[in-house]
């Protein structure tokens, strides 16, 4: 058990020493900067959603507030006279 261990411990480190030899900082900051890029469109595709979401909302309001009105007069106009 102690030394499929110690071979676990020593294939991690020689992998992780063929890394970085051969590149490991370079993938790692294009990796890096690939991912900050898709944040910054997310973090605008988000703001663009959130101002519609915005719109929809007082569209409904409106729209309700509109529907009601109706009704009410059509309610009240048809039970008045």
């Amino acid at each position: 058990m102690i030394k499929k261990l110690l071979l676990g411990m020593a294939l991690g480190l020689i992998l992780f020493f063929a890394f970085i030899y051969f590149g490991g900082a370079r993938i790692i900051t294009e990796f890096g900067s690939k991912t900050q890029n898709i944040g910054n469109e997310l973090a605008l595709s988000e703001d663009k959603v959130k101002r519609i979401q915005r719109k929809v909302s007082k569209d409904i309001e409106n729209m309700y507030e509109k529907l009601k009105d109706w009704f009410e007069k059509r309610y009240n106009s048809s039970h008045n006279g």
